[in-house]
């Protein structure tokens, strides 16, 4: 199913495919991620998202598909800082994923 991340106060508008069955999400190029990752000492992800987004992104772009094995994974990876990926990613109606999984639209 398609889902999307977007954020004008940090400048993301991401767009990816979730799959309910492998609860994989997939972040297709064309994304525009934050263009800076959280330096907060809370924030353990930071070094991990540099290192990820090195060499597959150009002016906040994403030039390739990226692959996450959870949804707060990829919205960290999108917005640069931790994020909840079941409400942060929403389907084309603004439905969260959590909101989806509670109605029993989408497997948990």
């Amino acid at each position: 199913m398609k889902v999307f991340l977007n954020s004008t106060r940090i400048g993301v508008a991401a767009v990816g495919e979730y799959n309910p069955e492998t609860k994989e999400l997939l972040v297709l190029a064309g994304s525009v991620l934050s263009s800076d990752v959280s330096k907060s000492p809370t924030f353990r992800g930071a070094k991990s998202i540099v290192k990820q987004r090195e060499g597959i992104i150009e002016n906040n772009l994403l030039l390739r598909d990226v692959s996450f094995t959870s949804p707060s994974t990829a919205a960290n990876f999108v917005t640069g800082r931790s994020a909840n990926g079941l409400i942060a990613w929403k389907d084309s109606q603004n439905r969260t994923l959590k909101e989806l999984f509670s109605s029993k639209e989408v497997g948990i």
